[in-house]
């Protein structure tokens, strides 16, 4: 019998799979990560994508970090009860936001035009992500599509607040792994991304069973 590892591992494998295939079929210009929790994503991705479409090059990935937590008034460090809610958004410091992005990720903020992705590790109601696409809208992003690698399999229809454009796959619990990122400890921050590599590296088109005859 697999370990949780193993199932969360063969999840994580087919799930970026459909995340590939979402970003060649919708023609995705580039991607936003939301989130500090969302970085080790692109861990993931730069090798999977190498190995199903080589030589091809993979949409170019802006990490966004804190920043909405911190033009939303937030504290920047992890905490359980603390959401980025609609009453968040009324006074939300959209200019601040815009102009800082302008002045630390130019090339993002001259691509508005384009099809974006903007992509979540995980999400549990989808209320937070949500607004997070909001306030993009709001800065001028009008070709926005929203996404999740993972997602609560306790809500229904794509997560209960959101409206997912694409869903890697449903878990009845957050991932182990996305517990470890939520510490302070660098050192297990690391071995996160490095895990994810490793994945990623992993991943590969699926073969299909041959036809008796």
């Amino acid at each position: 019998m697999p370990s949780d590892s193993e199932i969360e591992t063969e999840q994580l494998q087919a799930a970026t799979r459909k995340l590939i295939g979402f970003i060649k079929r919708e023609k995705i210009g580039f991607i936003i990560l939301e989130g500090r929790s969302a970085r080790p994503i692109a861990d993931l991705l730069k090798p999977a994508w190498a190995n199903l479409n080589p030589g091809k090059p993979l949409p170019r990935m802006f990490a966004i970090g804190n920043r909405v937590k911190k033009f939303a008034g937030m504290d920047l460090d992890y905490s359980p009860t603390d959401y980025l809610t609609d009453k968040r958004l009324r006074t939300f410091d959209y200019s601040g936001l815009e102009k800082e992005l302008s002045i630390a990720m130019p090339s993002l903020m001259q691509s508005k035009g384009q099809k974006v992705l903007l992509l979540t590790e995980w999400t549990d109601s989808g209320m937070s992500i949500s607004c997070v696409k909001k306030i993009f809208e709001q800065i001028g992003f009008a070709k926005l599509s929203l996404g999740a690698l993972l997602a609560s399999a306790s809500y229904t229809n794509k997560t209960r607040e959101a409206k997912l454009d694409f869903l890697g796959a449903t878990r009845l619990g957050s991932p182990s792994l996305y517990g470890k990122r939520r510490t302070a400890n660098r050192a297990l921050h690391r071995r996160l991304r490095l895990q994810m590599r490793k994945i990623g590296s992993s991943v590969r088109k699926p073969v299909k069973a041959r036809r008796r005859r």
